[in-house]
């Protein structure tokens, strides 16, 4: 059963739902998605909410949720709700819930230690870095990082995962020498994603962020056959139409790229809070030739959700997801 299919009968499966990860007042993860009807609009009310009960201490930073990942991760065509995140000892630690009967499950369905990672401490342990993705298209979900090193270049590495679990050891990693800068806050991956942007059904690693003047941009590395990176971008643009992309927005917190109109290319979409803590959805969907509309494609702010203010309003907690995929 989908996530949403047995809330409403108005939704379309076939778009990505609005669903936000995040902890609640007593510091369990409450889950709340809004459904989207086949003209593309959400609903102002929330369609989904459950409050998963095995579930504490997400709160003060980590109530904002960005150690977690909606991913169908044990392959059944559901998504589930995964997390990861730097323990004590630096190693890091997943979590899965998976999704059953309607619900996602009050205890964890899978949990391991990612030994093979190491550091993963002070800032590092709430994994802005960390991405849940089939890196080697084996139809497992894999644990991939994507950061800035100590010399401020882009560095992956990935831990792929078997039958039994994630592997002992690092089994990717590649420094691309042709992005540099990451330092700072930029070094924590904020504005990084693993998302196959041009289509080739492998893994790309994405940049969306706001540049020196403010404006949106957007970079690719493709990954070629072979199955590593180039050192230089191979894909950039600039959206020279938008600002504001400017102080904390610039990290790209907001931005997600989705399939979000359903036509089998990645856009590149943003949900955070704007005045009066209301919520609004943005996109720029991507055009035949592989480049994305300098406009927005869509936009809708929901007048009925006003808790997206203060620190909520950057988006770290909200996702677009398929339900049933």
């Amino acid at each position: 059963m989908a996530l949403l299919a047995a809330v409403t009968a108005c939704g379309s499966p076939e778009l990505p739902q609005l669903c936000a990860a995040h902890g609640d007042s007593e510091g369990r993860l409450l889950v709340s998605c809004f459904d989207r009807y086949a003209d593309q609009l959400y609903t102002d009310a929330i369609a989904f909410s459950q409050v998963i009960a095995g579930t504490s201490g997400l709160v003060d930073r980590w109530q904002y949720g960005e150690a977690l990942h909606f991913t169908d991760f044990n392959g059944d065509g559901r998504t589930d709700l995964c997390s990861a995140r730097g323990n004590a000892e630096g190693h890091v630690d997943v979590a899965c819930y998976n999704f059953d009967d309607g619900r996602f499950l009050d205890a964890p369905s899978f949990s391991q230690t990612v030994t093979a990672l190491t550091g993963w401490t002070g800032d590092w342990q709430y994994g802005e870095a960390l991405h849940f993705t089939d890196f080697n298209d084996d139809g497992r979900m894999d644990l991939c990082a994507a950061r800035g090193n100590a010399a401020g270049e882009l560095e992956v590495l990935c831990v792929l995962r078997n039958a039994n679990g994630f592997e002992d050891s690092i089994s990717f990693e590649q420094t691309l020498a042709g992005k540099t800068g990451l330092v700072d806050r930029w070094q924590y991956g904020e504005a990084l994603h693993f998302t196959d942007f041009n289509g080739d059904e492998r893994v790309d690693v994405c940049g969306a962020f706001g540049n020196a003047v403010g404006a949106l941009e957007v970079y690719c590395f493709f990954r070629n056959r072979g199955g590593s990176f180039p050192d230089a971008p191979s894909f950039q643009q600039e959206f020279t139409g938008s600002r504001g992309w400017t102080n904390r927005m610039q990290y790209g917190e907001p931005l997600r790229f989705t399939d979000f109109n359903d036509d089998g290319t990645m856009d590149l979409c943003g949900a955070h809070g704007i005045e009066g803590g209301r919520l609004q959805i943005g996109c720029f969907f991507q055009e035949g030739d592989g480049t994305l509309s300098t406009r927005a494609s869509f936009l809708q702010a929901l007048s009925s959700t006003p808790q997206w203010e203060g620190e909520w309003r950057y988006g770290e907690a909200l996702h677009f997801t398929w339900p049933d995929r």
